[in-house]
C-alpha cells in the first residue's frame, strides 16, 4: 500500500499557525502551514499559485522534475 510506503520518511504536522498568503486559492494556505510547522525545506507542488511564490519561509517551492533534479544532483536517487 503507499501510504504505508510513504509513512516510512514522512512526518506528520498539526499546524499551529493559520496564515493567509495565497488569497486566488484559501485552501493553499493549509499546504503552507504544514510545510511551515514542518520545517520543510521542499514543497513539491504543481500548484500554479504555490509555485508563483517560489519560496516560503523555509520551503523552496518548487515543481516536481525540479526535484527530481535536486535529488540526483545530491545523489539520493
Amino acid at each position: 500500500m503507499a501510504q504505508a510506503r510513504i509513512a516510512d520518511f514522512t512526518v506528520r504536522v498539526a499546524p499551529d499557525r493559520k496564515l493567509d498568503v495565497v488569497r486566488e486559492d484559501p485552501a493553499d494556505n493549509r499546504i503552507l502551514e504544514c510545510a511551515v510547522k514542518g520545517k520543510s525545506e521542499y514543497l513539491v507542488t504543481r500548484d500554479k499559485h504555490l509555485l508563483k511564490l517560489k519560496r516560503f519561509e523555509s520551503a523552496q517551492i518548487i515543481k516536481v522534475a525540479d526535484f527530481l533534479h535536486v535529488v540526483r544532483e545530491a545523489g539520493s536517487l
